[in-house]
C-alpha cells in the first residue's frame, strides 16, 4: 500500500475519533425527551410575578378539547407565549391587544 494511503487512513481515524468523542459528550436526547421536566425548575424562587396576562379567548377553547396533554410557557427572548394542546403549537404575543 502507498504511503500516502497509510497517511491519509491514520487522519480518517483521528477524525472519526474525534466525533465519536464529541457524541459520547453530548447531551442524549432520547434521556433529555423522556425525562421529567418538573426537577430541572430548582431556581423556581428566583421568578416573580409582573403582570397577570388572561390567555386569548381561542387558546382557552382549544384547552376545552385536550385529548393527552397540554403545556404551556414563556419565550421572553422573542416576547412570546407558548402553548401546546396535544400535537399544535400556539404562539402568540401576550402584551398584544387581543
Amino acid at each position: 500500500m502507498p504511503k500516502t494511503s497509510i497517511e491519509g487512513l491514520k487522519g480518517v481515524n483521528s477524525l472519526v475519533d474525534a466525533a465519536y468523542k464529541r457524541d459520547r459528550e453530548s447531551y442524549d436526547l432520547a434521556a433529555l425527551l423522556s425525562a421529567s421536566y418538573s426537577d430541572q425548575y430548582t431556581h423556581a424562587d428566583s421568578f416573580s410575578v409582573d403582570q397577570v396576562v388572561p390567555l386569548p379567548d381561542a387558546l382557552r377553547d382549544q384547552l376545552q378539547n385536550v385529548q393527552a396533554r397540554s403545556y404551556m410557557g414563556v419565550l421572553p427572548e422573542i416576547n412570546r407565549a407558548w402553548l401546546s394542546v396535544d400535537n399544535v403549537l400556539y404562539l402568540w404575543e401576550p402584551l398584544a391587544p387581543q
